[in-house]
């Protein structure tokens, strides 16, 4: 599965342990990879003159998504974190 991780709205470690055992009950075995946020779209939105409401977000550190990682991991499920 491959989650994208957004400041303000799941990049704190509730909401990934929670990502993180909703998939190790999966019937399954399936790994996880966090997406660190990006604001790659932000010149297409501006491009179409519309306006990008996360564009005062911040990419993840490389650190927070190796925590984040962890916090996945510990949980027996296999993490690997794009980007970084």
């Amino acid at each position: 599965l491959r989650t994208p991780i957004i400041p303000g709205v799941n990049d704190d470690d509730a909401s990934v342990a929670a990502i993180a055992a909703f998939t190790a009950e999966l019937p399954d075995e399936v790994s996880l990879e966090l997406l660190p946020f990006r604001n790659l779209c932000a010149e297409k939105y501006k491009s179409m003159h519309r306006e990008f409401s996360a564009v005062h977000l911040e990419t993840p550190s490389p650190k927070r998504m190796n925590e984040l990682a962890e916090i996945v991991r510990s949980t027996g499920v296999f993490c690997t974190v794009n980007g970084i």
